[in-house]
């Protein structure tokens, strides 16, 4: 289990960027081809969440628990609340 976890932490943290600063969920994805499409789920303040590196892009999405809850999301400077079942694709 702890390198199962070690490995996931890597990738979300190490490759992906994600870390939680002020309440938003920050992202700051160290592009690598090998990483082109990949897609994890995880969840933030009771959402669950769906970030996706594709072609130069981070697409976070939320899925309905039926919270209705919103969540902020940054790349960078750039920060979006995302609403229950939106979408939005941050440029790289």
């Amino acid at each position: 289990m702890g390198v199962m976890a070690g490995t996931l932490d890597l990738i979300q943290r190490g490759y992906v960027g994600a870390e939680i600063r002020d309440g938003t969920l920050y992202f700051s994805p160290k592009l690598n081809h090998r990483l082109d499409g990949l897609s994890l789920p995880m969840r933030f303040r009771n959402t669950s969440v769906e970030a996706t590196l594709k072609e130069g892009k981070l697409t976070v999405a939320t899925q309905t628990d039926g919270f209705n809850q919103s969540i902020k999301v940054g790349v960078g400077d750039e920060v979006r609340e995302i609403k229950d079942e939106e979408r939005y694709a941050f440029t790289l």
